[in-house]
């Protein structure tokens, strides 16, 4: 698998920032010559505006659009000074995650690289929590920023059930980050040892359902590890007993990484059809950037992945 272009969405606000740098510092990393970088207006913002400008002296000389596009070469200037990397700057009107969508779309963009919440620029780009938006619709990966990026990424946690999805999440974590630290983190339940507890059923008999269960884990990790075939890079397997969303917050707060990367979706049908219950725990228990796997799919649901190759 191969990133060969991003798409950096930003409503050129101090907090957008976070995303406009860490974008470019992946490019640089990957060694990808040249960024995509969006910003969109939504309609009503420039009439809303221009009634709040009005009677200030100049205010009217430039348009909102023209202001725009003109802080968007700023922003590009100053990633083209700091990371060497250039910027193919776009300037819309509409909705924000449609069109960021549409754009990641049409330049064949193989990740969306967006900001967890704007600062209150006039361009509006996050307003109405765009990101959750862009997961809820966007058929591109797409990585939420939350942090000052002060170096390229060092760890990256990613959390696998063994799905289409968790393989989807590891492959572009090891082709994101090259030099960074991998680590593969299942969590596995011995499903129905409540009950059994309930019963009365003797600890000996538990604990040893509980290793078969563990074995299963093991031997899953290890199929999944072989499919991913990582031999040229160490990748780190970790397995623990517990609710996934538990484990992996623990593990968050333990271990800190600098990055989660994870499916959208997992092996459980019923999770919400839109974004899996996993996925939205860890973005909203845990305060380290985080990108979420979104890959095509048939009719059938099935993972199309073909467009990442």
């Amino acid at each position: 698998m191969k990133i060969q272009r991003i798409l950096a969405a930003t409503d050129l606000s101090p907090c957008a920032a976070y995303a406009e740098t860490r974008a470019a510092m992946l490019c640089a990393e990957i060694k990808l010559e040249r960024l995509g970088l969006i910003t969109v207006v939504e309609p009503g913002v420039a009439g809303k505006l221009e009634r709040l400008l009005e009677g200030v002296p100049g205010a009217a000389e430039v348009s909102l659009m023209q202001r725009t596009w003109i802080d968007l070469k700023r922003a590009s200037a100053r990633l083209k000074s700091e990371t060497g990397i250039a910027c193919d700057c776009f300037v819309e009107s509409g909705r924000p995650a449609s069109v960021i969508a549409e754009k990641a779309e049409k330049l064949s963009a193989e990740l969306i690289v967006a900001g967890e919440h704007g600062c209150g620029s006039v361009t509006g780009v996050f307003l109405g929590n765009t990101p959750y938006r862009l997961l809820h619709t966007g058929r591109r990966p797409l990585l939420v920023v939350r942090n000052q990026p002060e170096h390229p990424y060092r760890s990256i946690l990613v959390p696998v059930d063994f799905s289409d999805d968790s393989m989807l999440a590891a492959q572009i974590a090891l082709a994101l980050s090259p030099h960074a630290e991998v680590t593969l983190l299942h969590a596995f339940e011995a499903v129905n040892e409540g009950m059994m507890h309930y019963a009365g059923v003797s600890r000996e008999y538990i604990d040893e359902y509980r290793a078969g269960a563990r074995e299963a884990a093991v031997l899953g990790m290890e199929r999944f590890m072989e499919k991913l075939g990582s031999r040229e890079r160490p990748v780190r397997s970790d397995i623990r007993l517990g609710a996934p969303a538990f484990v992996i917050q623990e593990y968050v707060e333990k271990s800190r990484p600098e990055l989660i990367v994870i499916g959208k979706h997992g092996n459980s049908r019923i999770e919400d059809i839109l974004i899996g219950s996993v996925t939205r725990h860890a973005m909203d228990d845990t305060d380290c950037d985080i990108l979420v796997a979104i890959g095509s799919r048939d009719a059938d649901g099935s993972l199309l992945t073909s467009h990442h190759a």
